[in-house]
């Protein structure tokens, strides 16, 4: 037995109309084919038999349904009974009456939730709101909740056109990238990169030097010798593993983003992204924290992503694609409209990826007998 549920088609809207069932309850349908067709005030869109399976309707014709919600489900068997499990159903909020309601919160406001490292359910709990939870008031709980967190007993007061001080971690070959990018950029500049490899300790990486091992990160931040981290690393997991360690330590990571890439209006990032050359971020993009873009990355209009993901040069995605976190993509990748990608996703190089990826998957093309 499959669930159906209706899919997040634009991020700014959490609601579309069922225009049309395009099969009939307890027809026999076959993984692609075309089930239903959806709108939003924005766009169409023609939702896909996710497996083989008897298809049974539930949500009506040119009813309005809610992300997530259970419109249809799938059975091994004609005439299969089922049971809607109701605490999967998103309750709409209803004006003018007295009826209980459940919490709901926008996409967005579950991806600023899970970036800060927040779970979006307690926030709601704590916030006590039965309307719709909006970014706005998650960013407004997350300004709020800092203010009571400790500062360190210097805190640095940034000027306008004042020059952000940047330590790398990680001596190798992508700390030769990031020096590029800075050296290209008037408002950030390095002052040190720290690595544990002792090969490399008081040596010089394109003029910066590498000032000790991991281990002297927090040091270097109590004596005010930096105003943000950039993590120089494009290896998963240990580039999260690093990133959440130093986070947890209260050592702040800045985006370094190359001079040519491009940043779409209305989009929204996270904190320690890494986005190289010519890449691009379209309008009403949402990336969370500590991703790295190689070069010529196209991540297109509406799409959202989570935090920990790795990209290789070449990587080109059209709208509406929702991708995890944790997720590796290999070189020369191109990705059809409305895909979702679920968390702990390996990618491999040359891949048209044309249907959702489910969590935990290694994607590989018949010509890749290895990643």
């Amino acid at each position: 037995m499959f669930w159906i549920n209706a899919p997040l088609i634009n991020v700014n809207e959490e609601q579309a109309r069922l225009v049309e069932w395009l099969k009939g309850p307890g027809e026999l349908v076959h993984q692609g084919e075309m089930l239903c067709i959806l709108e939003t005030m924005k766009s169409t869109f023609e939702l896909d038999a996710p497996q083989k399976g008897f298809f049974n309707p539930i949500s009506e014709v040119n009813s309005s349904v809610t992300v997530g919600q259970i419109i249809a489900v799938l059975t091994e068997e004609k005439d299969q009974p089922y049971e809607i499990p109701q605490d999967e159903v998103p309750a709409l909020v209803e004006e003018n009456n007295n009826l209980p309601v459940k919490r709901q919160w926008t996409k967005k406001a579950e991806i600023i939730a899970k970036r800060n490292g927040l779970h979006i359910e307690n926030i709601v709990s704590k916030i006590g709101s039965s309307t719709t939870i909006t970014e706005a008031i998650i960013s407004a709980y997350i300004k709020n909740s800092k203010k009571k967190e400790p500062t360190r007993s210097t805190p640095i007061t940034k000027k306008q056109g004042q020059i952000e001080r940047i330590l790398i971690i990680g001596g190798g070959n992508v700390a030769v990238l990031v020096l590029d990018i800075l050296k290209r950029l008037p408002f950030q500049q390095a002052i040190g990169i720290v690595d544990d490899n002792p090969a490399l300790i008081g040596t010089t990486v394109m003029g910066c030097p590498v000032l000790g091992n991991l281990k002297k990160v927090n040091q270097l931040w109590r004596e005010d010798a930096f105003d943000a981290a950039a993590l120089a690393i494009g290896v998963l997991p240990t580039r999260a593993d690093i990133f959440d360690k130093f986070t947890r330590e209260g050592i702040p990571f800045t985006n370094i983003i190359d001079p040519t890439a491009i940043i779409g209006e209305g989009s929204e990032m996270g904190s320690g992204n890494m986005i190289m050359g010519f890449c691009r971020l379209g309008p009403e993009a949402v990336i969370g924290e500590n991703n790295f873009l190689s070069a010529y990355v196209n991540i297109e209009h509406h799409n959202t992503m989570g935090s920990h993901c790795t990209f290789g040069p070449n990587v080109f995605m059209s709208g509406g694609v929702n991708i995890g976190s944790h997720v590796r993509f290999g070189t020369g990748i191109s990705i059809e409209p409305r895909i979702t990608i679920g968390d702990h996703v390996t990618i491999a190089s040359g891949t048209v990826l044309t249907t959702h990826v489910p969590d935990n998957t290694l994607v590989r093309t018949k010509t890749n007998y290895s990643f």
